[in-house]
């Protein structure tokens, strides 16, 4: 499972000084990672800060780190859009200002449950040989049951919505559900929980979908019991191919969704 996760990489490298080019240094980053014959992955994280009403989203080896990674992305981050996602309101978007280490959007008054979900697709990636995309969420819950109840369980993202995977905030078993998954792909879809940080808790690679080629797939990872409350993140991701793949007329697409959670320890006692 593990070299199931990582086995995309994305651009990153070093950062110019003000009295260098950042053009010139972002290209050299992305040429020089294209010519690595191993490197470590970058995934988007994200997270609530209700005290500052806002969700941050870093771009990061490590879940949930600030990274300036992130800057090499800033012109396909520009104008990005977060929707809101809460019990009985309209969906919400929100603009994610690009900072120095982060992206942050600001949170509309918020009651209930919630979700908050952001996207990028990259384009084609040599490495991939098709396009790469990523989704990224974060879940804002108000008491244990919001998971049991329904709202985030029977979550349904638009029909033509990107990849999106949830994940409860209750219990040592990881229970997680992965919506807009491709109709007809049979690739494996791999999942891992991770603790703020990037340590991994409990990885999975037999996630069963809820029907034959159906679009929503559910399953479980097994995590250690937590002794005390924290941020869990979870990382979903499937590489599809039809027709033989890009250049042959068909299509390659890998896929990454993330999401984070405020974990509870009280009521996994």
């Amino acid at each position: 499972v593990d070299v199931l996760i990582r086995s995309i990489p994305v651009p990153f490298g070093s950062f110019p000084t003000k009295d260098q080019d950042e053009t010139t240094m972002r290209s050299a980053a992305i040429l020089c990672l294209l010519l690595r014959a191993k490197v470590d992955a970058h995934y988007f994280w994200a997270d609530v800060d209700e005290t500052s009403s806002r969700v941050e989203v870093t771009f990061s080896e490590k879940a949930g780190v600030p990274d300036r990674t992130i800057q090499v992305l800033k012109d396909k981050l520009a104008g990005q859009e977060m929707s809101v996602f809460s019990l009985e309101k309209p969906t919400v978007a929100v603009v994610a200002n690009l900072e120095d280490d982060r992206m942050a959007a600001p949170l509309p008054e918020i009651v209930g449950p919630a979700v908050v979900v952001g996207s990028l697709d990259y384009g084609y990636f040599a490495m991939v040989g098709g396009d790469l995309q990523y989704t990224f969420s974060t879940q804002i819950y108000r008491e244990e049951a919001d998971w049991t109840s329904g709202f985030f369980s029977d979550f349904v993202s638009p029909a033509d919505g990107p990849m999106t995977i949830l994940m409860n905030s209750c219990g040592p078993e990881g229970e997680f559900r992965i919506y807009g998954l491709p109709p007809t792909a049979s690739g494996e879809v791999g999942v891992c929980v991770y603790a703020l940080g990037g340590a991994e808790l409990g990885c999975t690679a037999t996630v069963g979908r809820d029907r034959t080629g159906g679009r929503v797939a559910s399953g479980t990872v097994s995590v250690p019991l937590l002794g005390e409350d924290a941020i869990l993140f979870a990382l979903a991701n499937i590489t599809v191919s039809s027709g033989g793949g890009i250049r042959a007329g068909g299509g390659t697409e890998a896929k990454f969704a993330s999401t984070s959670v405020r974990y509870s320890s009280s009521c996994a006692e």
